[in-house]
């Protein structure tokens, strides 16, 4: 039987999948940016602003994935 297959247990397992996958494109994010600045210092402000664009939407992504697994699955605690 596949971990997927189960409901509550596999809609966890797809968010903590896709959470994983979010911090593991921060960590390509500051390896670029990393390289970039040591290569390419003339053009340090656009490739910062187009970098912390792009993470501030990974960031999003993340919260917005947290926000929406806690509500479905921890709103059960506000009736106790």
């Amino acid at each position: 039987m596949d971990i997927d297959d189960i409901p509550v247990v596999g809609k966890v397992n797809r968010s903590i999948d896709s959470i994983v996958l979010n911090f593991t494109l921060l960590g390509v994010v500051a390896i670029v940016l990393g390289l970039a600045i040591m290569i390419f210092p003339k053009v340090l402000e656009v490739l910062v602003s187009v970098m912390l664009i792009v993470t501030a939407l990974i960031f999003f992504n993340i919260a917005w994935h947290i926000s929406s697994y806690k509500k479905k699955y921890m709103g059960w605690t506000d009736k106790l």
